[in-house]
C-alpha cells in the first residue's frame, strides 16, 4: 500500500491538471456553442449522495532537522540526536474503511458543493525503538502529564476517529455545450475550506514510571493510557470542471475534477495563541478530487446516480524557530526545526439522487 501511495502521489499532480484541462477544454469544437453560467436541467439542479469506500493509503511524517540552539553555543555534534517518526512506526499505512454524505445545490453562475467523511484508523503494534511523543494528557500516579514514552519492545494500540470536511463556493460563469445538447463541459474557480479533526486514544499498558528527556528537560510518563482531540483547517482555492454526456431523457456519463491548494509562509501565531511557541511556517497543501459516474433518468426528470471517486490529500510543511539573532536564541531555547508531510488517498463509490 505504501508503495502504490507513493506511486499515485507521484504524477497525480500532473494527471489531475491534464484530466482538468479536459474538461475545460472538451467543449471547443467545431459544433460547440457558448452559454452564461452552469447548464443543468432544473429538475436536476441538487444532489444528495452516500459514499462508500476506503482509505487506500496514508502516510505521514515528522522529521526534525536542525536545532539553531546547539549551533550558537559550539555544540553541533549534538545535531545527531533529531528524531524521525512517520505513521509506519505506528503500523498505519492504509486499508481503512471509509463512508461519509455528499450535498450540491447549483444555481446559474455558482454552486455550493459539500462533502462530509468519517474516518476510522487503528492500529497493534510494537515499538521499534523508544517513542516520545506529547499528548494532551496522561495520568501517573494521580497527576497529569503532556508526554508519553513507549518503551522499545512495548505493544500499544493507537485509535483515531474523526471527521473530513470539504466545503466548496463553485463559480460557473460559462459552459460549452454541443448544438444537440449531448455534451456540456462547464469550468469553474473554488473557493472554500478544508476541515478534519477528531479524537485519538493512545494505550501502552500500565504506567510504570517516570523518565526524564530532551533539553530544556520534560517529564514523560513510561507507558500508560492518553486520549485527546486533534484537528487542522485551510483554505483553498482552486480549478475544475464537469465533463456531462448524453441528451435529455437519456442516460448521462458525468465525469468532474477539482484542483485545490493553499500555499503559506508566515508565523505560527495565526494558528496558535501561544508566544513562546511561534515558529515561522511554511507550507504546502494539495486537494485532488476526480470522479466519473452514470445518471439514469427517473419519471419528472430527476436521476439515480452512482460512481467511483478519487481523492489525493498531501501537506508538506517546514517549521523553524523564528528567533534571528544568538541572544534571542539562546533565550528561546526552542527545540528542534521539523519537516512534517502528509499524504492519502482514499477510493470510494457513491450512490445518489439529482433532483
Amino acid at each position: 500500500m505504501a508503495r502504490l501511495g507513493k506511486a499515485i502521489s507521484g504524477g497525480v499532480r500532473s494527471r489531475a491538471a491534464w484530466a482538468i484541462g479536459v474538461l475545460c477544454m472538451g467543449g471547443f469544437s467545431a459544433h460547440a456553442e457558448f452559454a452564461a453560467g452552469r447548464a443543468l436541467p432544473p429538475e436536476r439542479d441538487a444532489h444528495v449522495a452516500v459514499v462508500a469506500g476506503a482509505i487506500a493509503t496514508v502516510d505521514g511524517s515528522v522529521k526534525e532537522t536542525s536545532r539553531a540552539l546547539y549551533e550558537v553555543t559550539g555544540r553541533s555534534s549534538l545535531q545527531g540526536r533529531r528524531e524521525d517518526y512517520d505513521l509506519g512506526d505506528f503500523g498505519m499505512d492504509g486499508g481503512y474503511p471509509t463512508f461519509g454524505l455528499q450535498v450540491e445545490r447549483a444555481w446559474k453562475y455558482w454552486t455550493l458543493d459539500c462533502r462530509l467523511m468519517y474516518l476510522a484508523m487503528d492500529t497493534a503494534a510494537v515499538a521499534r525503538r523508544d517513542y516520545y511523543i506529547g499528548v494532551d494528557g496522561v495520568s501517573f500516579r494521580g497527576r497529569e502529564y503532556e508526554y508519553m514514552q513507549i518503551p522499545a519492545g512495548r505493544a500499544f494500540t493507537a485509535d483515531f476517529t474523526g471527521l473530513m470536511l470539504d466545503v466548496r463556493g463553485l463559480i460557473t460563469p460559462c459552459s460549452w455545450h454541443t448544438r444537440d445538447g449531448g455534451l456540456v463541459v462547464t469550468p469553474w474557480i473554488s473557493l472554500g475550506g478544508f476541515l478534519a479533526g477528531g479524537t485519538y486514544e493512545i494505550d501502552a499498558g500500565p504506567a510504570s514510571g517516570l523518565v526524564t528527556y530532551q533539553n530544556p528537560p520534560e517529564t514523560f510518563v513510561v507507558g500508560g493510557a492518553a486520549d485527546g482531540l486533534v484537528g487542522a483547517g485551510l483554505p483553498e482555492l482552486g480549478l475544475g470542471g464537469e465533463l456531462r454526456l448524453g441528451r435529455a431523457g437519456e442516460r448521462h456519463l458525468v465525469v468532474r475534477g477539482d484542483y485545490a491548494i493553499c500555499r503559506y509562509n508566515g508565523d505560527t501565531d495565526l494558528i496558535t495563541t501561544a508566544d513562546h511557541r511561534n515558529k515561522e511556517i511554511d507550507f504546502d497543501h494539495v486537494n485532488v478530487r476526480l470522479s466519473g459516474g452514470l445518471e439514469w433518468p427517473l419519471s419528472g426528470g430527476s436521476a439515480i446516480s452512482t460512481g467511483v471517486q478519487f481523492q489525493y490529500i498531501r501537506t508538506e510543511a517546514e517549521i523553524v524557530s523564528d528567533a534571528d539573532t544568538p541572544a534571542a536564541i539562546r533565550a528561546a531555547r526552542e527545540r528542534f526545526d521539523k519537516d512534517v508531510a502528509f499524504e492519502m488517498t482514499i477510493l470510494a463509490a457513491y450512490l445518489g439522487y439529482r433532483f
